[in-house]
């Protein structure tokens, strides 16, 4: 009975280890610390990748939502480019893009991407509430013209369930855990006062 117990004891913990949201990357650079938690993959016409990233210099935080767009799409994301996201309560929360980047993994191939700022309080908004919508603007060929000319267009996706806020909450949970360690890590590593109870 005790192996039985044991066994399921085990299998219930390498379960939600492999489903527990881990950290892509972590970076510091001149005193800033980027964190990326990710990614929610979801189809919007092309299959678009959603991470989280937060920018801090442990006083201040700024989150983007990071969507990645699938490699070698002939596409890509216009400046200020829209970012909109319909809440389960019916509202919009509206984000415009502030940078634009290709990434070119070993294999050559490109994947654009566009960083949308987000506050703390409009990401637990999103979290709390719920996502039903997803509205990415993008600029296109237009595969349909001889030319390939460049069109505006944007792509949606629905969920009857609300999974890119379920999504985001544990990239958060990740990247808060990430940040209690280093924080920790930063007080272990404050000089002490030799002097101090002597």
């Amino acid at each position: 009975m005790k192996r039985i117990i044991t066994s399921i004891v085990l299998c219930t913990l390498c379960i939600a280890h492999i489903f527990a949201q881990k950290l892509e990357y972590k970076q510091y650079n001149e005193g800033v610390y980027l964190f990326r938690a990710g990614a929610f993959e979801t189809k919007l016409g092309d299959t678009f990748e959603f991470c989280l990233d937060l920018l801090t210099d442990l006083d201040r935080k700024q989150y983007f939502i990071v969507a990645r767009s699938e490699q070698n799409k002939v596409h890509n994301f216009p400046p200020d480019s829209k970012l909109l996201l319909k809440l389960s309560d019916e509202t919009t929360l509206e984000l415009s893009s502030c940078y634009h980047h290709f990434y070119k993994p070993k294999d050559l191939s490109i994947i654009p991407m566009a960083w949308f700022p987000i506050s703390e309080e409009q990401l637990q908004s999103l979290i709390s509430t719920g996502v039903t919508k997803v509205r990415i603007e993008l600029l296109s060929v237009n595969e349909k013209d001889k030319d390939k000319s460049i069109i505006s267009d944007y792509q949606d996706a629905e969920f009857k369930k609300d999974k890119l806020g379920a999504s985001l909450k544990k990239m958060l949970e990740a990247i808060d855990k990430e940040l209690a360690l280093l924080d920790q890590q930063i007080d272990n590593m404050q000089r002490k006062d030799a002097s101090e109870g002597f």
